[in-house]
């Protein structure tokens, strides 16, 4: 626990600009001016670097029927007992994205992700990050 308060404090603005979290002055520090919208749209790309039991295919996986059964099936197979079942699946439609398969779920306890990805606000990337052994 006090490592974790050392990271924090370690990682706060006031830290980083006065090399202490305490005031010379013994003054209040003053509050940060409140931020104002910009005048443009801004889009963000945030990348969750999914590790151990919580990978891509805990995540989103390939629906097995319409043209996702091939793959689907070879899902399965390499994830054997770890595969999510398709009732546990919620709907994911990926037409028009040029994918082979256009029907995929994404686990039932991550429904925001469904919601963000049915509103246009977000995407799926899966199956990318560290090389840890040359293929």
């Amino acid at each position: 626990a006090k490592r974790a308060v050392q990271q924090l404090i370690a990682a706060t603005p006031g830290f980083h600009s006065t090399s202490s979290i305490d005031r010379k002055n013994g003054n209040a520090r003053l509050p940060a001016p409140k931020a104002q919208p910009a005048d443009v749209d801004y889009k963000a790309i945030v990348v969750f670097n999914l590790f151990g039991g919580v990978d891509s295919f805990n995540v989103l996986a390939p629906k097995d029927g319409n043209d996702c059964a091939d793959l689907y099936k070879d899902y399965k197979e390499a994830r054997g007992e770890a595969a999510m079942q398709n009732h546990n699946l919620l709907p994911i439609d990926a037409t028009g994205s040029n994918q082979t398969c256009t029907d995929f779920g994404v686990h039932r306890a991550l429904k925001e992700f469904q919601t963000i990805y049915e509103e246009g606000n977000g995407a799926f990337l899966a199956n990318f990050g560290h090389l840890f052994k040359p293929v």
